[in-house]
């Protein structure tokens, strides 16, 4: 699903649409499909894909992450921190726990927390991810950690993320940033790469 880390929605259906011809009891075939729908900006599809997803295997709470990233975007904030709560407490300890704790404290505005809880082990897990920087980003954003902020994004585009859309305007929890002229140089060194890149 390397196209939608590219903002290419339209590349990555074909992929998505094979996957499902494949294995269409495969319960992961939501994510790319929910990916679809929120870089073409429709959330409330999106939310409804994962939503079935998570009915189908309650135990992928993957599907609560992208949800609560979903929901806040869209502004439903206490939804998004019950659809966490939910996460962390079936087990606070995985990944995925680990990750919606991390963002719930981004989201309520908690600094401490949040510095607390992104050990240096954590930290290194996600610096090598190529999703996790974008998520990094944009919660060091809500903190109004500009600094860091920048740091994750030109580490997402080492990576990869390279989604020029969703970076440059259609995030909202990068508005914090948007200001900052290093962002304003790394959307104008990203803008013709992407535009150039053929999914």
């Amino acid at each position: 699903m390397y196209p939608l880390f590219l903002g290419k929605p339209a590349s990555a259906k074909p992929f998505a649409d094979r996957l499902v011809d494949v294995d269409p009891l495969a319960p992961m075939r939501w994510i790319p499909m929910t990916w679809i729908e929120w870089m073409e900006g429709r959330y409330d599809v999106a939310l409804e894909y994962l939503d079935e997803g998570f009915r189908e295997c309650p135990e992928i709470r993957w599907f609560l992450f992208f949800k609560a990233q979903l929901l806040a975007r869209k502004g439903e904030v206490g939804e998004s921190l019950r659809v966490v709560q939910e996460a962390v407490e079936a087990d606070p300890t995985d990944g995925v726990g680990a990750l919606c704790s991390l963002f719930r404290s981004a989201l309520e505005g908690d600094a401490a927390a949040f510095s607390k809880q992104l050990t240096e082990d954590m930290k290194d897990t996600l610096w090598n991810d190529p999703e996790c920087p974008f998520w990094m980003a944009g919660w060091s954003a809500l903190l109004e950690r500009v600094d860091e902020a920048i740091e994750w994004l030109e580490r997402g585009l080492d990576r990869g993320w390279i989604n020029y859309p969703l970076l440059s305007h259609d995030d909202p929890f990068l508005d914090n940033v948007r200001t900052d002229p290093r962002f304003a140089l790394l959307m104008e060194k990203l803008k013709p790469e992407w535009e150039e890149f053929e999914a």
